[in-house]
Parts: C-alpha cells; structure tokens; sequence
C-alpha cells in the first residue's frame, strides 16, 4: 500500500488499515500499471514491484526475480494468512544477524533473539481469522510434529498458498516459509521468515520444500 500510496495513487483508508489486497487496492495496482505501461492485470508481480521501487518501493528489494503473489489463488479460511505474510515483506533484524529488531520481536515474544522463521510463521497464521488451527510454534520440527499428530502433512498433491513449505535438517533444525503463489515453471513463491536477516519474497524449486504443511484443509 505504501508503495503505492507514493506512486499517487488512491487506496481505500480501510484496506490500507486492515492491510488487505481488496478491490480498492486491486483498482489502484490496475490504474498504476496502465500509467507505467504494464499490463493491467492487477496481479503484484515482479515487473509491477520493480517499476514501483523507482518510486520509493524499498521494501520490494526484499523479494526474488519473478516472485509474485496472487489472492485470487489463496482459498478464502488463509487469504489474511497471505495477506499479512507478504505484508511484512521487508522488516529486518536490526542489528543484522540479532534475530531482533522491532518487528522481529513481535513475532517472537516473548521469546526474544531466537531462530525465528517457525516464529514469523506461526505469528501468519495467528493474527488471522478464522485461520487458527495451532498456537505459537518456534520450531519447523515443532510445526511437523503438530502436523504429523493432525493429519495435515499434503502428499500428491500440490501447495496452494496459505501452506507452509518446511525444509527439515539433522538436529531438529530447518526452515519454514508461507507458501503465497506459483510460476507457470511450477516453482512456488514463499514468504519466508529470518532469510537473510528480514522477511523475504523467495522463489524456490518444489524439489527444494519436501514437506508442505496444510494448517486448514
């Protein structure tokens, strides 16, 4: 919305307030993309990103080449799991390397300067209705024992946004990123918590994610 709101545009105050990807904001990325000469399809993707940040879109220095997100594609129950994922793209650790930095220590609380990936996850998925189904979970190995026990574990089938994309590493370490999207080669794109030091809008290979969680099926 900041991006946009410095590019001149208009933005419903409500949508603004309730970060949310609504009709109003959709018009407003529409109108934009007919001025920068983009085509007008209302999608944030990565050509509309990179035209903004040329007018002040800084934040969007946070994400890979060709990331995009669409809400048309999220299921309504985790749309405001989208939503507040890839609103938070760009906040980083301050000092780098920290694990704390003032949006960082929400997502932790109070556990301050851990690992916080499992943490800027689970915060997703807490701060939006109805999109509840566990608590706060500070680890990937903690989030697949709480799917493993749940039945939420996806197989044969492909993510969607809203899932969580876990990588899980010897020590019971790992990683764990918001699926919001995915490109036409079948790669998805994340929103992924502690990667490089800040919330980041990554593009990985489904090869790379090997177990995709799906909180609410």
């Amino acid at each position: 919305h900041q991006a946009l709101v410095e590019a001149g545009a208009e933005i419903p105050g409500t949508e603004i307030a309730g970060e949310s990807y609504g009709p109003g904001t959709r018009a407003a990325v529409e109108e934009y993309q007919r001025s920068a000469g983009l085509a007008a399809d209302g999608i944030a993707g990565p050509k509309t990103w990179a035209s903004l940040q040329r007018v002040g879109a800084g934040k969007w220095d946070h994400t890979d080449l060709h990331w995009r997100y669409s809400l048309d594609e999220a299921r309504p129950c985790v749309r405001g799991v989208v939503e507040g994922a890839v609103a938070e793209i760009g906040q980083v650790e301050v000092p780098p390397g920290s694990n704390r930095g003032t949006r960082i220590d929400l997502y932790t609380a109070p556990s301050f300067g851990v690992p916080w990936c499992a943490a800027f996850a689970s915060w997703c998925y807490r701060r939006s209705e109805p999109a509840r189904p566990f608590g706060r979970i500070l680890s990937v190995w903690g989030i697949y024992d709480w799917a493993t026990a749940h039945g939420a574990i996806v197989r044969g089938e492909p993510a969607l946004p809203g899932d969580l994309a876990l990588v899980r590493r010897p020590g019971r370490r790992g990683h764990v990123g918001v699926v919001v999207g995915k490109l036409d080669d079948g790669r998805l794109c994340l929103v992924e918590g502690n990667a490089r030091n800040s919330v980041r809008g990554t593009v990985r290979a489904v090869g790379a994610l090997p177990d995709i969680v799906r909180p609410i099926s």
